[in-house]
Formats: C-alpha cells, sequence, structure tokens
C-alpha cells in the first residue's frame, strides 16, 4: 500500500515539475523565434521535448500508474502556468 502511494505521489509530482519546466520555458522560445536568433529557439524546442520525453521515458521504467499520474501532473502544470501567466504563452 505505502508503495502504491509513493508511486502515485512521485509520479505526480515529478510530472508537474516536469510540466512547469517545459511551459515555462515556452514562453522563452516564442521569444526567440519571434525577435531573437530562430535557431537558437529551434534548438531550445528540441530540448524541451527531449528533456520531456526522457523524463517520461524514465519514469515509465516504474511502472504504469506513475507514469499516469506524471501525464496528469503534466497537464495540472499547463494549466497552473497558463493561469501564472495569464494566457501569454
Amino acid at each position: 500500500m505505502t508503495e502504491l502511494v509513493l508511486s502515485i505521489v512521485f509520479g505526480g509530482l515529478a510530472g508537474v515539475l516536469l510540466g512547469m519546466v517545459h511551459f515555462y520555458s515556452l514562453g522563452r522560445v516564442v521569444e526567440m523565434l519571434v525577435h531573437g536568433p530562430a535557431g537558437l529557439g529551434l534548438l531550445l524546442q528540441l530540448f524541451r521535448f527531449a528533456v520531456l520525453g526522457a523524463g517520461l521515458y524514465g519514469i515509465a521504467q516504474l511502472g504504469p500508474l506513475p507514469l499516469i499520474c506524471a501525464a496528469a501532473g503534466v497537464v495540472l502544470a499547463r494549466s497552473l502556468v497558463l493561469r501564472q501567466t495569464d494566457g501569454r504563452v
């Protein structure tokens, strides 16, 4: 039972952390693509997806339940970032 709770909590928190990093960095990518060096913006975009993919892959190694919780955490982080930035991201 304790292992189940820990995997749910770990997956959710890891997903929120991954999602916050992913969606906060989106603002920087957009700024680079519009105003700054577009090539660097594209590299940052690829890095964002690589970090999110690697993080979710690592969590998937723990089992399906932590992965589902992590995915829910990413969706929750999206809502939190949009709310904090007033939809500017």
